[in-house]
């Protein structure tokens, strides 16, 4: 059985590595203010989940996942560095 997940919403409570990709996307994007990472850790691995504006989203996935694709093998390269694993995943915005 698994430990449970550690959710933390608020940016003053989010790891470095979810504050680097909060910058990121946050640069990405035409609504910085609208962007949301909700970090859930668990024992190994680590989920990310980026909302932001439905007309930003776009931006964050970029043409055919590129973008997307570029902050998993970051997040892949500091997964290695602290031995953990990170999930990234782009959701659409809560209305």
């Amino acid at each position: 059985m698994g430990a449970v997940a550690e959710r933390k919403p608020a940016r003053a409570l989010l790891s470095d590595t979810a504050n680097l990709v909060l910058l990121i996307v946050q640069e990405l994007v035409n609504v910085p203010e609208d962007v949301e990472v909700v970090e859930t850790a668990g024992e190994q691995t680590t989920l990310l989940e980026v909302r932001c504006h439905p007309e930003d989203i776009k931006h964050v996935i970029g043409r055919n996942g590129v973008t997307a694709e570029a902050i998993r093998h970051l997040l892949a390269c500091l997964g290695a560095k602290e031995r953990r694993d990170f999930v990234f995943k782009v959701l659409e915005a809560r209305r």
